[in-house]
């Protein structure tokens, strides 16, 4: 088939879908961290339009392609029997496929390309709702439709924080913003988990919260202020999670040689070390400060001593903050638990709540002290707040489904709504065959914001939260589960 030129282009434009202006726009910077020359763009829905300076420069059929390719400060758009050069080819449609090295993947909305330093910078335009489900599949895993709600509520949260945070994009593709991939990984339940929860987004005192998440608490999540030293966040305050307890990292054991650890140590400690020791933890048992015997800088943070042995022995060696340490002959004897840096959700005590019945909003209730959810794509109006915590599992099954701490939600306008019913739960186990392990949040090393499942595992950074109100408010209550939704695809 031939590409289609300017000429008939008018003629087609009509044709295009247009996003529902209800569904915003986030910008997506993919493979940042790669020096990509060229990339092929091909044309999945009908049709394509392609653009060059904000000009209209041609469009593709279902199955045709265009080549990009930096040339300097500029890039040149090659398809069909022609090519234009600019400054930006921007590729529109409903759904894109893009090829460059080793990367197949498709997208919704639209690719910019432009040649930023020694490489092309790509950009995807992408609906709210796809990339939340892109998000939830990437960073969650599990086929568990309450804890892939909860998951979608924080990646919509955090995705409209985020808007208009750098001039070309808001977000990355990676683990210091969300994992995304595009439309094709979206499963059923992902896709459920945006849908079902479209609009519902996480406040504190009327704005957008911080919802971080990370992989496995070990029985206990943290206060942000004692994993990155920043400002206490009222809503990041760690609590007991005994949800967590079918994590495969619920606890765990490692071995370090005792000459490797102190050289592992000694960029940050100085030279001279015989030895460390623990000095001082937090409330959640996490480890804050080490002491190195004998070195010339004997100050070391519990998580600056896992960044350091994780770079020499591997990422999955220390999982966390959250260990004993002996010395038993010449190695070090490290027995901790938990995956990740431990402040917000824990996904394995999501998916542990929904097993118990809960749905999405008193799996975040749990997790996020006095934080709220609120309808729609705006904030309209102060939150409907509860106070009342929730209670642990042995509670619940004394008292069945006895639930606390449920949200009201709100619509467009700040009017309360009906409660949402949950889909329920149910579920693989964690250590599924399908998907062994889970997600974190925002990287130790970097101070970069979450990660998908635990082998990327990541961190995420508090902002400066106010005071919690101490009003009580109404509660809902809670429609039993329904059946879990199979994994598939879904198609966006």
């Amino acid at each position: 088939m031939r590409s289609i030129c300017c000429g008939s282009i008018a003629l087609l434009l009509a044709a295009l879908p247009v996003t529902a202006q209800s569904d915003p726009t986030v910008r997506v910077r993919l493979l940042g961290s790669e020096s990509y020359q060229e990339i092929e763009v091909e044309a999945v829905s009908d049709i394509v339009r392609i653009e060059v300076d904000e000009r209209e420069a041609g469009a593709l059929r279902s199955g045709e392609r265009v080549t990009i390719a930096r040339s300097s400060s500029r890039v040149t758009a090659s398809f069909g029997n022609q090519s234009m050069s600019g400054q930006t080819v921007r590729v529109l449609g409903q759904r894109l496929r893009l090829r460059v090295g080793r990367i197949d993947r498709e997208y919704a909305g639209e690719l910019a390309v432009r040649s930023v330093g020694s490489k092309l910078d790509i950009v995807n335009a992408s609906p709210l709702r796809p990339y939340v489900a892109s998000v939830v599949a990437a960073e969650l895993g599990f086929d568990v439709p309450e804890a892939a709600k909860a998951q979608a509520v924080l990646a919509r949260t955090y995705a409209l924080r985020r808007l208009g945070s750098n001039p070309t994009y808001d977000l990355d593709d990676h683990q210091g913003s969300q994992v995304f991939r595009g439309v094709g990984t979206i499963t059923a339940t992902s896709h459920l988990a945006a849908e079902s929860t479209e609009g519902v987004v996480m406040t504190y005192s009327g704005r957008l919260a911080d919802g971080t998440y990370f992989s496995s608490s070990g029985g206990h999540t943290a206060d942000n202020e004692s994993t990155w030293s920043s400002t206490p966040v009222p809503y990041l305050r760690g609590v007991p999670d005994p949800y967590d307890e079918g994590s495969p990292h619920h606890s765990w054991e490692t071995s370090i040689p005792r000459p490797q650890a102190l050289s592992a140590l000694s960029s940050v400690v100085g030279t001279g070390a015989t030895g460390i020791v623990i000095e001082e933890r937090s409330r959640s048992g996490r480890v804050t400060r080490m002491h190195a015997l004998g070195a010339s800088r004997p100050a070391i943070t519990g998580a600056q001593f896992r960044r350091r042995i994780n770079a020499a022995k591997g990422w999955r060696t220390v999982k966390s903050t959250k260990f004993d340490l002996s010395l038993e002959g010449d190695q070090y004897v490290l027995r901790g638990g938990g995956f990740g840096h431990g402040v917000g959700m824990s996904q394995y005590g999501a998916m542990g709540q929904a097993r118990l019945g809960r749905d999405y909003r008193h799996i975040l209730a749990h997790y996020f002290t006095g934080a709220v959810l609120e309808g729609g794509h705006a904030l309209p109006s102060p939150p409907v707040a509860v106070s009342e915590p929730i209670r642990t599992p042995s509670e619940d099954r004394q008292e069945s489904l006895g639930l606390h701490g449920q949200y009201l939600l709100l619509d467009p306008r700040g009017r309360v709504t009906q409660d949402r019913p949950g889909s329920g739960s149910g579920g693989s186990p964690p250590g599924d065959a399908r998907r062994e392990t889970a997600p974190s949040s925002k990287d130790d090393r970097t101070g970069e914001r979450r990660s998908g499942r635990d082998r990327r595992e990541a961190s995420g950074r508090a902002g400066p939260g106010r005071r919690q109100s101490t009003d009580r408010r109404q509660t809902v209550q809670e429609t039993p589960p329904a059946p879990e939704t199979t994994q598939r695809r879904a198609a966006w």
